[in-house]
């Protein structure tokens, strides 16, 4: 008898309460001063860096790995951002777009791709507005970085 009564005064209790908390890298509710966030100009300067985001050598010879950071960020639904990486050898390379909810949204490079300086350009038609983490993996090495895609 008492555990029913225990019981339904849990859910009671769950059911009645109001989670009124933003979503996982809402930046409406964070402001201008998001964390993981690098701002960065449409030419690829840094306006603001954070040291969690990207993987950025000092500089982006072939002899280093390095991946980021997106530019222009954050950027505008509709227009398109790119990243750089580079490669100090040949090997398996996978880049994906994992959105909040933690799922791929997109596979941008599942391939082998040769040593080199690599920069590509991504859309954003059809992303809805919000933080994406941008995952870098290879044989050895992983990186990710985060891109804010704002609405028109």
């Amino acid at each position: 008898m008492y555990r029913i009564l225990f019981m339904l005064f849990l859910i009671f209790t769950i059911s009645s309460c109001n989670y009124d908390e933003p979503q996982l890298f809402d930046p409406t509710y964070f402001g201008e001063s998001i964390k993981g966030i690098t701002f960065v100009d449409e030419t690829g300067e840094i306006l603001k860096e954070d040291p969690s985001d990207w993987c950025i050598g000092t500089n982006h010879l072939v002899s280093n790995y390095s991946f980021g950071p997106a530019y222009p960020n954050p950027v505008t639904k509709g227009k398109s951002f790119t990243i750089r990486f580079s490669l100090p050898k040949s090997t398996f390379l996978e880049i994906y777009i994992i959105n909040t909810k933690f799922q791929i949204t997109n596979t941008i490079v599942n391939s082998q791709l040769a040593a080199g300086i690599y920069s590509l350009n991504i859309n954003t038609d059809e992303m809805v507005p919000n933080i994406y983490r941008l995952m870098f993996k290879s044989e050895g090495f992983s990186c990710s970085g985060d891109v804010w895609i704002k609405g028109k």
